[in-house]
């Protein structure tokens, strides 16, 4: 990459920010440039780093992930923001919620430091990170809230499924211009055209919800490669821990 990708953590979490700080270490491309823990330090900290991802932790005193990615999305709407949570039967709604909040993914305590760093150049490319698993949990809330109601999207255009396609594959605006041979300003209009249409607050939202409504399909048996399993971040940090 030409340029570093910079990302903010908002965790209260010292042990977990070592482990991400070790991680990125032993890759080229991601620095952490700034760090926070409590809520009011959390726009100041935005402010003064000017971060391209913003890593939201799962230990903040009263305040939760979701509410700090509203804000953020609010005040700054270029910001990239990822949940990072113990994702489980019981609050697989987070993940939901997330996304209609504004996040363009979650990552579960279990993401190995390889997958860590992908899902972040990703999401900085303007792709979405949804797991197979997560984007049905996603899908079956929306398929609940449409319940009963009368509203109405209008359908896509051919281009603009095409569009919709490429950006469920991670791709950036760049990218998507590359493979349709069509400029990236054009990418750009037809992007926006899509977000109004969907009424999605960003990429990952206009995804899924292109996928709920039956618009465009993709395949999602996608599994991890098989073989010897990769420490994840969770192991990572427990490590860091016992070295402190």
């Amino acid at each position: 990459m030409n340029s570093r990708i910079r990302l903010v953590l908002i965790d209260g979490n010292e042990i977990l920010r070592e482990g991400i700080v070790r991680i990125l270490s032993s890759h080229e491309g991601i620095e952490l440039v700034g760090f926070t823990q409590t809520e009011d330090g959390v726009v100041r900290c935005i402010e003064k780093n000017h971060p391209d991802v913003v890593l939201i932790g799962p230990t903040l005193k009263g305040v939760t992930g979701v509410q700090i990615i509203k804000t953020l999305r609010e005040r700054f709407e270029d910001t990239h923001c990822i949940l990072l949570a113990d994702v489980d039967a019981q609050n697989g709604d987070i993940v939901f919620e997330a996304v209609k909040a504004g996040a363009s993914g979650c990552f579960p305590m279990t993401v190995t430091p390889e997958r860590f760093v992908e899902g972040i150049r990703s999401v900085f490319r303007g792709g979405t990170l949804l797991s197979p698993q997560d984007t049905t949990k996603v899908l079956e809330r929306y398929h609940e809230l449409a319940q009963g109601k009368n509203g109405h999207v209008h359908t896509l255009s051919f281009r603009e499924r095409e569009v919709v396609m490429h950006m469920a594959e991670g791709l950036s605006n760049k990218q998507i211009a590359y493979k349709l041979r069509i400029s990236t300003k054009t990418v750009k209009t037809h992007v926006a055209h899509i977000m109004k249409k969907m009424h999605a607050k960003n990429r990952t939202e206009a995804v899924v919800l292109a996928i709920r409504k039956e618009l465009i399909e993709i395949k999602m048996d996608r599994e991890p490669v098989s073989g010897r399993a990769e420490e994840t971040l969770s192991e990572k940090v427990l490590l860091e821990s016992r070295r402190m």
